[in-house]
């Protein structure tokens, strides 16, 4: 009689992969109807940041019947909270600031999610609040930009319908991604790739090749290039290798250029 159960999880687990994340979210009210929709279609996880609490009456009163989610929902500080650990990030936004392929549409994302899912990643689903959407800060940190199809003389929408939208569409596909090469090897973890993009930011700013007035204006373009493809633990682990000898080198070299002036001071 328990037969069925064990293929039912395992159809539906890929889920347990896939993250809600809600940036500056501004109101309980989106909140609970979220936890709703998240319900209807058979999600779990979410993060968001904002000032809004989870624990807001409003929260639990447009939920409805879906309440018990909000033990999954955790609250964080910042965009680099919500993103943090996930392996792939997609963006939600009407908006695509850069030509750089990143961009996907409303039919490829569930194969998308599937073949990331089916790899054992943490996929996030970024969204912005409806005053503002999502930043350029915010959308560098996603490795695919989706802009839900609307009519063009309205493309705002309300962020509880987004949720919705997106979510309605994978569960109503499955999780349909391509099967896996297995002579590709693993990818690092998400946190190895943020590490060495701290690092290699702190080497451009070291070598002066970000503006110092605006240095976000290039980095936001370098980090997408280094999120939108997966790294082996053995690619990271060389490059940081390199960034580490470079920096080491560059201190080195300054070091004793400042020591010969102080010998030899110009006259």
């Amino acid at each position: 009689m328990s037969g069925p159960a064990p293929a039912a999880e395992e159809s539906t687990g890929w889920k347990n992969g896939v993250w809600v994340l809600l940036n500056n979210i501004e109101g309980p009210v989106n909140l609970g109807f979220i936890s709703r929709a998240m319900a209807n279609t058979g999600f779990a996880q979410l993060r968001f940041c904002g000032p809004v609490s989870a624990d807001d009456p409003d929260v639990l009163r447009y939920a409805v019947h879906s309440g018990h989610l909000r033990e999954n929902f955790t609250r964080v500080e910042d965009i680099g909270g919500l993103c943090r650990a996930m392996d792939v990030v997609i963006g939600m936004s009407p908006r695509q600031p850069w030509s750089d392929g990143c961009d996907i549409t409303l039919d490829q994302l569930p194969a998308l999610v599937g073949q990331h899912t089916a790899a054992h990643k943490r996929v996030g689903l970024l969204f912005g609040n409806e005053a503002h959407g999502l930043d350029n800060a915010a959308l560098s940190h996603c490795r695919y930009r989706l802009a839900l199809p609307t009519d063009s003389g309205y493309t705002s929408m309300n962020l509880a319908q987004a949720v919705l939208i997106v979510l309605w569409e994978l569960h109503r596909h499955g999780a349909s991604g391509v099967g896996i090469d297995p002579s590709m090897p693993a990818a690092a973890p998400a946190s190895m790739r943020e590490q060495f993009l701290e690092k290699l930011r702190q080497y451009l700013e070291l070598i002066d090749y970000l503006d110092p007035q605006n240095p976000d204006h290039l980095w936001q373009e370098l980090a997408i290039m280094i999120r939108k493809r997966d790294w082996s633990e053995r690619e990271l682990t060389l490059l940081m290798g390199l960034i580490h000898t470079s920096r080491k080198r560059l201190l080195s070299a300054g070091h004793k250029i400042n020591t010969e002036n102080s010998r030899h001071p110009a006259p």
